[in-house]
């Protein structure tokens, strides 16, 4: 048993209760207690104490929905708006090999759980290489594998061509890793079923890929309305908008999480709020990309909203932040959403998105204990009046001292345990620069100039 001493403690429970001054105690995999200092010390004068002073305990943070082994289009990506899924993420697909999606999945991650993520939802096709990656650094980890049956390769040529054969195969891929990763780790690594996009995915597909996720008691994941071009495509061969499809294919519901969701009309609004659909509400990526998703309409409507990173990013201080400040301009309101519905979307929402909220999402006795605890004894956070304004304004990851999973520590003083992180970050160097002369002699162009 362990006992954080003389933090802070930011609980996300449902009073939202703030404790200015606690400690927690930790029994295995557990909070066991969380109260006055010398309460706790009193009631286990056995534990192994940590001194807390100056740090804030927040639950452990969510990343509801991200691609880890994207970190390879930092620097190339951000300025194409949504030009790079076309120029480079599709393409790239067809040249990955398991080594490149391990090493840059390993840079994503440690990234991820360095700045205080403790559950990642990664959802890539290959998810299977990265799930290694999750499984050494001891996060918890939610894996989905990206099936579509459209070919990739045309799609960049402006044509949308389907194979029955590739659908069956990737398919067969999702079924492997849920084969091999669902309930490992004593339950830490769970999967999901997931379809790539309405314009990617046939109907035919999307059935397949709904009737397994129930058959296995199996979430689901999708983006949806990414793109304008998405959406155009599935009105050109449905006949109807990417949500209205999806309804129709029976893919929406409590245990779907829809990424994006940008390019929506009132009456799709209204079809996933109706659903209980969760939004992933990808807030940073799609700001950098000049589009806001109407999430606080979405949240009113009766959809449950969790933050993702997407890509090139996975500290989520700039997500929150992020989600705060563009929901407040398209609101023209200066103080909706609030920094606690901000913060409540980074760890409850993405909790109740994953069916976990019993477990994880908030710090309250008899839950896992993964707690995220932030170092406020810096200049930008101080002075503390409202511990979670202070984090969702003006945090950042590096504030970041300690994060525990399952009860286990493993980053401390800001250092991860788990692996050397400088080699991390010179074999993913390494790896990225290898991968994109490999694609620059696949499909031409440089790619620094053009983006593929």
């Amino acid at each position: 048993m362990i006992i954080l001493e003389g933090c802070g403690v930011v609980t996300v429970d449902p009073g939202r209760t703030v404790h200015k001054m606690a400690s927690i105690a930790i029994d295995a995999d557990r909070i066991s207690a969380i109260g006055a200092p010398d309460d706790i010390a009193r009631q286990y004068p056995e534990a192994e104490t940590i001194d807390m002073t100056g740090k804030i305990a927040f639950p452990g943070f969510v990343n509801i929905h991200t691609h880890t082994f994207l970190t390879i289009l930092r620097g190339l990506a951000e300025d194409q708006g949504g030009n790079s899924l076309y120029g480079q993420m599709y393409p790239m697909k067809s040249i990955l090999t398991p080594e490149d999606r391990y090493t840059l999945g390993m840079l994503g991650c440690v990234e991820a759980l360095r700045f205080g993520t403790t559950t990642i939802t990664e959802n890539y096709e290959g998810a299977i290489d990265i799930a290694p990656a999750i499984q050494k650094l001891g996060m918890r980890g939610v894996l989905s594998e990206n099936v579509n049956d459209a070919v990739m390769l045309e799609i960049r040529k402006g044509r949308y061509e389907f194979s029955e054969e590739q659908g069956e195969r990737q398919l067969q891929n999702a079924v492997d890793l849920v084969e091999r990763w669902h309930g490992a780790e004593d339950g830490r690594i769970l999967c999901q079923m997931a379809a790539h996009a309405p314009d990617t995915c046939s109907r035919a597909i999307l059935e397949r890929i709904r009737d397994i996720a129930e058959q296995r008691d199996l979430g689901l994941h999708i983006h949806i309305a990414q793109t304008q071009r998405e959406v155009d495509q599935v009105e050109l061969r449905e006949g109807m908008r990417s949500v209205e499809f999806l309804h129709s294919a029976g893919f929406l519901g409590p245990r779907t999480i829809g990424a994006h969701c940008v390019f929506i009309r009132p009456n799709e609004i209204q079809m996933l709020g109706r659903t209980g659909t969760t939004v992933a509400h990808n807030a940073l990526i799609n700001a950098k990309r000049g589009k806001v998703a109407p999430v606080m309409a979405l949240e009113a409507a009766g959809a449950n909203i969790a933050l993702g990173s997407d890509n090139m990013s996975e500290d989520m201080s700039g997500v929150v932040r992020a989600a705060t400040i563009v929901n407040r301009i398209r609101e023209g309101h200066g103080s909706i959403p609030s920094s606690h519905d901000a913060l409540e979307w980074l760890t409850m929402g993405g909790a109740r998105a994953l069916g976990l909220d019993h477990e994880i999402g908030s710090l309250e006795v008899g839950k896992k204990a993964d707690i995220t605890l932030v170092d406020f004894r810096k200049l930008h956070l101080r002075p503390v009046f409202d511990p979670v304004a202070n984090y969702v304004h003006n945090g950042l990851g590096s504030d970041v001292d300690t994060v525990i999973v399952d009860g286990r520590i493993l980053v401390r003083g800001g250092e991860v345990l788990n692996v050397d992180v400088d080699d991390v970050i010179d074999a993913g160097q390494q790896q990225a620069e290898n991968f994109w002369q490999r694609f620059e002699s696949a499909f031409g162009g440089s790619v620094m100039r053009e983006g593929g």
